[in-house]
């Protein structure tokens, strides 16, 4: 009896892990038909803070967003996004934000269901006389339309490259 469960056992498992592996490479790479938009979203923030104006970039984020620069610190939210950049335009001159690159990953259903945008690229503003150029790396997680989450690096960062692992895996829950 035992010979006979382990028999059963040896067939089914590899079946079961299978069906489960095909799965979740349909769901992990459905195309985002939304993905020209999800992208303009996200590069239309960058250009709002870029360019001073606060209250649209506001209307842009869900009420519980939350934000995390690299350079700076802790996560934070709204408020200290709409701070480092109104500090910005005080300090600089003559911004100009330039997206380099872009994808999407989308996770279709089940509770960890959202849009993430990727983001590279250059911003360059005057401080006084002085030329500045930062290059940028930016994850975005949009949720009905707006943005919840913002990670920024402005540097190659090793623990960037480990949070876009994790949310390429996100659509394992």
């Amino acid at each position: 009896m035992n010979s006979a469960r382990i028999s059963v056992a040896k067939t089914i498992l590899p079946l079961l892990l299978l069906v489960s592996l095909v799965a979740n490479a349909q769901v992990r790479h459905q195309p985002n038909p939304n993905a020209d938009a999800d992208i303009r979203l996200v590069t239309a923030l960058l250009h709002d803070l870029a360019d001073g104006q606060p209250e649209t970039a506001y209307d842009r984020l869900t009420d519980d967003f939350r934000y995390r620069n690299s350079a700076f610190g802790p996560t934070s939210g709204a408020y200290e996004l709409l701070l480092e950049w109104g500090d910005r335009q005080r300090r600089f001159t003559n911004h100009r934000m330039t997206v380099e690159k872009t994808s999407t990953h989308t996770v279709p259903a089940g509770p960890r269901q959202c849009t993430w945008v990727y983001l590279e690229g250059t911003w360059t503003a005057l401080e006084g006389d002085l030329p500045t150029k930062i290059s940028f790396r930016q994850w975005a997680r949009l949720r009905d339309g707006k943005l919840a989450e913002l990670y920024l690096t402005p540097t190659p960062d090793p623990l960037f490259a480990e949070f876009a692992a994790l949310v390429k895996d996100s659509s394992n829950p």
